[in-house]
């Protein structure tokens, strides 16, 4: 169904479009017969007890995905001074109405079923894979495989990396079939500038993460309007709230497996044979930089390994972070 159309060809002829400002209001008009459904900025503001224009931008956008998840019916969304009035900040809030509506239409398929339409249909030639080919990756490479094994498969190369790493690169690629794999590294000038001696980890993560992870990375998805992750949920707190797409600047990341559990991982390793990181068999639940990582100890967090000692528990490429750097990698 394509709502676009739809709502296009509404405009051909006279129509009413009313607005609904929960779900259950939604469903009410739609059940009356209306074609369209537009949102009211004021009236879900009042709704929660707010005067007109206290509502945040991201509590905004989750009332839109709501609504359009509520119904078949095509929304226009009213999102106000959105992300702010300048060309490139009304851009950013264009692309964050997107993802909402994707995220409301597909985010609750399957994963095998959201890559195949995000690569087949919705991105098509547009779209990209990122994996750290760590201890979760094999499942979405796989499940990629399944649907185009010459997809861009984006692996960043940081220079810091585990030797048992590139071995399973290459070891899953080789499994997989995998015809596509771009290897990203960090600027050689820029580490001449910030790490000349390669020990920036030590007095500070988040600078060497930028410059070896960030910064390339922003680099390696700038070709693409979307990519694929291999983020869930459950691996932290941080991501409790994950959608399967969101907004990055004026792409889109998509995480396929956002809702997914250990358990789920587990029983499509098992179903489909999977080869494992052999650093997870000595307690490297998750693995970066050989720095920065360590074995997780039993029944602590699977990331807890991770800049232990440290309160960071994002390496940034997954932040806002690399929103700045894609905008400056377009310059």
């Amino acid at each position: 169904m394509d709502k676009g159309k739809i709502f296009r060809d509404l405009h051909k002829t006279a129509f009413i479009i009313p607005n609904p400002w929960d779900i259950g209001t939604a469903k009410l008009l739609a059940s009356l017969g209306y074609k369209a459904l537009a949102t009211t900025s004021a009236g879900y503001a009042f709704s929660r007890g707010l005067a007109d224009g206290a509502v945040g931008f991201e509590a905004m956008i989750h009332h839109c995905r709501e609504l359009v998840g509520a119904t078949d019916l095509p929304v226009s969304a009213d999102l106000e001074k959105g992300k702010g009035d300048s060309a490139e900040r009304a851009a950013e809030t264009v692309f964050a109405a997107e993802a909402a509506g994707l995220d409301a239409l597909h985010g609750h398929l399957d994963p095998l079923r959201i890559i195949e339409r995000s690569v087949m249909d919705i991105f098509h030639g547009e779209v990209a894979a990122v994996s750290s080919f760590g201890a979760d990756s094999a499942v979405l490479l796989h499940m990629v495989s399944e649907i185009d094994r010459s997809l861009p498969i984006i692996f960043l190369d940081t220079g810091k990396h585990f030797e048992e790493t590139f071995g399973y690169r290459d070891a899953l690629a080789a499994d997989f079939g995998l015809t596509n794999i771009q290897v990203i590294k960090p600027d050689e000038a820029a580490l001449a500038r910030v790490d000349p001696k390669g020990n920036l980890h030590e007095s500070s993560t988040d600078a060497c993460c930028d410059v070896r992870k960030v910064q390339p990375m922003a680099r390696g998805v700038e070709p693409f309007r979307a990519w694929f992750t291999g983020r869930k949920r459950f691996q932290a707190s941080t991501r409790a709230a994950l959608p399967v797409f969101e907004a990055v600047g004026s792409r889109i990341r998509i995480n396929p497996l956002a809702h997914w559990t250990t358990a789920d991982q587990a029983a499509y390793m098992r179903a489909h044979a999977l080869r494992e990181n052999p650093l997870v068999a000595y307690g490297y639940l998750s693995i970066g930089c050989f720095p920065c990582t360590q074995p997780v100890q039993p029944g602590e967090d699977a990331r807890s390994g991770r800049w232990a000692g440290h309160a960071k528990t994002e390496c940034g490429i997954h932040l806002s972070g690399l929103e700045k750097s894609l905008t400056d990698a377009s310059l």
